[in-house]
């Protein structure tokens, strides 16, 4: 008769079970983690254009007239950044609202001195739910730049429209 060995059951210890798991979650994390686009600021954008021989006040001030033009409701400026918002319409509230209001756009302008005489404009546009609930606010960046490159464009052709002289009458 054959001789058999007995072997000892291996013991699992929940360490063992857990890894494979804990491997696939990482790897499906860091495998959907996408790559953001990086401004002349180093921020994530949603548009940017440079613009030269203009101070960056000037710069400043232009976009915000383009800005408040387009219906966008302006904060007082922090620096060389402004935030502007606006109410979003049907579609938008359709898309990326929730049941109990609307959704309102919000765009982050950063003005951003690059030296000799230039500057870049960089635009980071989101959709904000629950807007002023504190915490509770929902933020979420805005696919696609085309209504902000637009807009970037208009503050362009704006700043090649030379200022009005100062007239010398009271």
């Amino acid at each position: 008769m054959p001789e058999t060995k007995c072997q000892s059951p291996r013991v699992l210890y929940p360490f063992d079970l857990h890894l494979p798991g804990c491997l696939a979650v990482f790897l499906c994390c860091a495998l959907l983690a996408g790559c953001k686009t990086t401004s002349s600021s180093g921020s994530k954008v949603t548009a940017t254009t440079i613009v030269q021989g203009y101070t960056p006040a000037r710069v400043l001030y232009v976009t915000r007239e383009v800005f408040v033009s387009h219906g966008y409701k302006d904060e007082p400026a922090l620096g060389m950044s402004l935030t502007f918002e606006k109410k979003g319409n049907t579609m938008d509230s359709l898309l990326y609202g929730n049941w109990t209001e609307g959704v309102w756009l919000r765009a982050r302008v950063t003005i951003v001195d690059l030296g000799s005489g230039k500057c870049a404009i960089d635009c980071n546009a989101t959709y904000v739910r629950d807007k002023g609930a504190g915490f509770m606010e929902d933020e979420q960046s805005r696919p696609g730049s085309g209504p902000y490159r637009k807009i970037l464009e208009e503050v362009e052709k704006r700043l090649a429209v030379p200022e009005p002289a100062a007239s010398g009458t009271p």
